[in-house]
């Protein structure tokens, strides 16, 4: 039936809760790491390193991401990053902000 992956996709867009950790493709680290300047800006900090190894997300009325950050060695930052929908004209905008992490560290927002 032709229709039925296009049913499994609506079912996994659902709103609801967050998503399973997952490694970002290379799509999706070029968006989070596009979101450099709002993370850069809500931690008041500038990073060499900025590197998208870690997200989860969740729909919503737009799509909520938590990324895990590596900025540094073995620094690594969380962010909470809400993307409206198109339709709205606003930018993505970060949430909330913890710095100080590591590689296993969940996130807890």
């Amino acid at each position: 039936n032709p229709k039925t992956p296009c049913l499994n996709k609506i079912k996994m867009s659902m709103a609801g809760g967050h998503s399973a950790m997952n490694e970002p493709d290379a799509e999706k680290k070029a968006q989070f790491e596009g979101f450099k300047a709002i993370v850069e800006a809500k931690a008041n900090a500038t990073y060499a390193t900025f590197v998208a190894v870690k997200y989860t997300q969740q729909v919503v009325a737009g799509m909520i991401y938590q990324v895990k950050y590596q900025v540094g060695d073995a620094e690594f930052v969380h962010a909470k990053v809400v993307v409206p929908l198109p339709h709205t004209g606003n930018p993505p905008e970060v949430m909330a902000f913890v710095g100080g992490q590591t590689a296993d560290a969940e996130f807890a927002f």
